[in-house]
């Protein structure tokens, strides 16, 4: 698995499932569901999740992750954007 993807998976996964607890009523639309070794709830996760990993790790949504992270480390290197507790105390 894709080092990047195994960061991802876990966080989507456990919003779906975080989702699908406050809101279950969703899983009464749940029809392409076939009884097999997994329920609802399982089979709308893994539906789910695998579309919004594929777009999360896909090249150009890394490339743009890849780019914000870069501009990111480069601003706390140049301490741009963040105060100290000093600073935001009157």
């Amino acid at each position: 698995m894709d080092p990047l993807e195994k960061i991802i998976r876990p966080i989507v996964e456990g919003q779906i499932r975080g989702f699908l607890k406050e809101h279950p009523e969703i899983l009464d639309r749940v029809t392409w569901f076939k009884p097999r070794a997994h329920d609802k709830a399982t089979t709308f996760t893994n539906s789910l999740a695998k579309r919004i990993v594929r777009d999360l790790v896909c090249d150009a949504t890394r490339a743009r992750l890849e780019i914000a992270l870069l501009e990111g480390t480069t601003e706390r290197a140049n301490g741009d954007g963040l105060g100290t507790a000093t600073e935001a105390s009157p």
